[in-house]
């Protein structure tokens, strides 16, 4: 799921600094000129990284304004160092091990505290409310369904909007080759899909409390 996500959403995850300088440029290039060919409602190409996204859901808000944006980078720059310094308090080894650790802690925040669609916050309670099962249990065309979901709940609904996710896909496990997932192999999963009861998900460590800047900034915690 992790691999899945990382290819859907963030290729440079595990090197970046919590966003991408090159990402940001492409963006502002596409952005800009599809806005001078087609006015204001022309295409918004994006270019944040999960931990923005992490920044974004807790701290900053989705307001569409440059500061906003200028405060989401700042914020996930110290997220992802600060995460780092906490760890290389506690974890012997060298810094690459330590590096590896701190990003570990920060996809495992965002797995379970991501918003799937239809009341599933986190993979845990995704896993349970599109498939019936656990993570540890999802197979790989499972796994690429919910990569697919956190970029856009709505436009990527399953229930509502299947075919656009169904379709010839890849996903890169372990840097190997890209695995393809065809449509009948997605096809089967739309049909045992169910819907059940919902419950609180499970919870991961507040990594918030990482980031001191964060104190007096975030939302109520309810």
């Amino acid at each position: 799921m992790i691999d899945a996500l990382i290819s859907a959403e963030d290729q440079d995850f595990w090197n970046n600094d919590g966003f991408d300088p090159r990402g940001i440029a492409r963006s502002t290039v596409v952005t800009l000129r599809d806005r001078w060919e087609n006015g204001f409602l022309g295409y918004s190409q994006g270019a944040s990284t999960l931990t923005q996204q992490i920044i974004k859901n807790t701290v900053v808000g989705k307001e569409k304004k440059l500061t906003r944006k200028l405060h989401e980078i700042i914020h996930a720059w110290l997220l992802t160092y600060n995460t780092y310094a906490v760890n290389k308090q506690f974890f012997s080894g060298n810094s690459a091990k330590i590096w590896q650790k701190s990003k570990e802690d920060i996809i495992t925040y965002y797995l379970n505290s991501t918003f799937f669609g239809n009341n599933a916050y986190g993979i845990s309670e995704a896993s349970r409310i599109y498939f019936d099962t656990t993570p540890t249990e999802l197979t790989l065309q499972q796994v690429a369904v919910l990569a697919a979901i956190p970029k856009s709940p709505y436009y990527f609904d399953p229930y509502r909007y299947k075919d656009n996710i169904v379709g010839n896909r890849q996903i890169s496990i372990d840097s190997k080759a890209p695995v393809s997932i065809n449509q009948t192999e997605y096809g089967h999963l739309f049909t045992d899909m169910i819907v059940t009861g919902y419950s609180l998900p499970d919870t991961a460590q507040d990594i918030t409390t990482l980031l001191p800047v964060f104190s007096g900034t975030t939302t109520d915690e309810e």
